[in-house]
């Protein structure tokens, strides 16, 4: 993979439209890396996310697995039970998701609609 710097460059300043592939990360921890980019990117555009979270604390070898032998990583916004939107970071494999982390939003519809497609213009050039 390229100098982590230059990456985290690439994730930040994405073109707003058509695009060029990225390397897709090798780690768990340089996938929300370049995710929790995108996140900042859509707050610096008023967009407020209230956490961003991950259920693989000490377990980042098998993270890693499933990070390299999924198919697909995606992201998906749905609303809260009690307050706010949740967006959904998980890997899909032979019909078997996995969550992989969470983003808290308690912002208007609109902020957990701008942080989703931040993440998803970059999960799509993975």
């Amino acid at each position: 993979m390229a100098d982590a710097t230059a990456v985290a460059q690439d994730y930040r300043n994405l073109p707003a439209c058509g695009g060029y592939a990225l390397d897709r990360p090798e780690t768990f921890k340089e996938l929300m890396e370049a995710l929790k980019t995108r996140v900042v990117v859509a707050e610096e555009a008023g967009a407020f996310a209230e956490y961003f979270s991950t259920f693989w604390y000490g377990k980042e070898n098998q993270a890693d697995e499933i990070v390299k032998s999924s198919r697909w990583i995606l992201a998906f916004p749905v609303v809260g039970s009690n307050e706010g939107y949740y967006i959904h970071l998980g890997a899909m494999k032979e019909g078997v998701y996995t969550e992989l982390a969470l983003v808290k939003v308690l912002g208007s519809r609109e902020d957990v609609q701008r942080i989703t497609h931040e993440i998803n213009e970059l999960l799509l050039r993975m």
